[in-house]
């Protein structure tokens, strides 16, 4: 029961996931979710909700991009680092993309998207056996962020926890 607001701007739509969130009209600036990962091909997660460490100094290249599919690499830090690959659909919806990780057949998932610019990504999905809320940002302004992008990460993940950080991940953001 998600509902589609008329407002339209170039490229973007406003969509309110309301049964989940409780979001007025208007809340959300939104795009197709994964229409989005074409204006992505690079990405760095600032944000999740979970002080675990799991998805610090992640990310994330697209390697590859079609009308019904797209691919990333996930790049994970760690000893050893670890290479994810996620597989991704668009979903029944255009907050929603299906995703599996790591030719996990038989075990899809579903990425719920609150919010989406040029700049930055916000959405839930399942990683590790948990929903996490992660914000996503182009990597030329991971030290710069906008604050729309983290005022909507405010308003839409219950906590913050900076899992990137120039320091602690520099040496470890080389995408090739």
């Amino acid at each position: 029961m998600r509902s589609l607001l008329s407002s339209t701007l170039p490229g973007l739509y406003f969509v309110c996931l309301a049964v989940k969130f409780g979001c007025s009209a208007g809340a959300l600036d939104f795009t197709n979710a994964f229409e989005s990962f074409k204006y992505f091909p690079r990405g760095i997660a600032i944000f999740d909700e979970d002080e675990d460490g799991d998805l610090d100094c992640l990310r994330a290249k697209l390697t590859k991009f079609q009308n019904d599919s797209a691919t990333y690499v996930w790049f994970v830090k760690g000893d050893p680092p670890k290479r994810i690959a996620v597989d991704i659909q668009p979903g029944p919806t255009p907050d929603v993309v299906v995703y599996e990780m790591d030719n996990d057949k038989g075990h899809e998932h579903k990425a719920y998207f609150f919010y989406i610019d040029y700049n930055c990504m916000l959405h839930d999905f399942y990683h590790n056996g948990n929903r996490e809320c992660v914000m996503w940002v182009q990597p030329d302004i991971a030290e710069n962020l906008p604050q729309i992008c983290t005022d909507k990460y405010l308003e839409y993940c219950n906590t913050q926890k900076i899992v990137y950080d120039k320091d602690s991940c520099s040496e470890f953001m080389d995408f090739d």
